[in-house]
């Protein structure tokens, strides 16, 4: 037989530390602006878990309560509705790390990203942008790559300047290659 009450306290006190740590935790990342994304981010992370912690004890004092009146049966139920509650909530955040890990383009940018390549090949002295490759580094830190291929009469710093600019405002660093028009031939 399951022994209710006491699990019921605990997770009532589990819960209501983790309500008091998230509010902790909340009160300067709401009050405060911040430039620092990172920052922000990880902040948000930690009240998440705080307060996905906080559901899941809260679940289990409903569930002690399930025991005392339905019986025995509440209990793998409830912590089969746990279970699905916690998936779904870490499921973003996974799939958020996924994409970090696996440097795919960040999609919060994709559309600036084609946007800036675009310009760039807009440019009088470009021929050819080849080999870019865009990604996040961690949150709120977007870098890449590039190669352009340029004029042979081109200003190589000057083009360099020039594309360096227009991906500034959203990638905090940019490696690009220049090559000048039959290099390599």
């Amino acid at each position: 037989d399951v022994m209710s009450d006491s699990i019921g306290l605990i997770a009532f006190i589990g819960f209501c530390l983790n309500i008091f740590g998230a509010l902790l935790f909340s009160k300067p990342y709401l009050l405060t602006e911040t430039k620092n994304y990172t920052n922000q981010n990880n902040t948000y992370e930690v009240v998440q878990r705080i307060l996905t912690e906080s559901i899941s004890l809260f679940a289990a004092f409903i569930a002690t309560w399930c025991i005392n009146w339905f019986g025995s049966i509440a209990d793998p139920l409830c912590a089969i509705l746990i279970s699905l509650f916690l998936i779904s909530i870490a499921w973003p955040l996974a799939k958020s790390t996924a994409r970090i890990l696996l440097q795919t383009v960040p999609a919060s940018i994709e559309g600036i990203l084609s946007q800036q390549i675009g310009q760039v090949m807009s440019l009088d002295d470009v021929l050819e942008i080849k080999n870019q490759h865009f990604w996040t580094f961690s949150p709120g830190v977007f870098v890449g790559s590039l190669i352009v291929r340029v004029r042979k009469d081109a200003d190589e710093k000057l083009a360099l300047n020039r594309i360096s600019n227009l991906f500034s405002r959203h990638l905090q660093h940019l490696t690009i290659q220049i090559e000048k028009e039959n290099w390599g031939h």
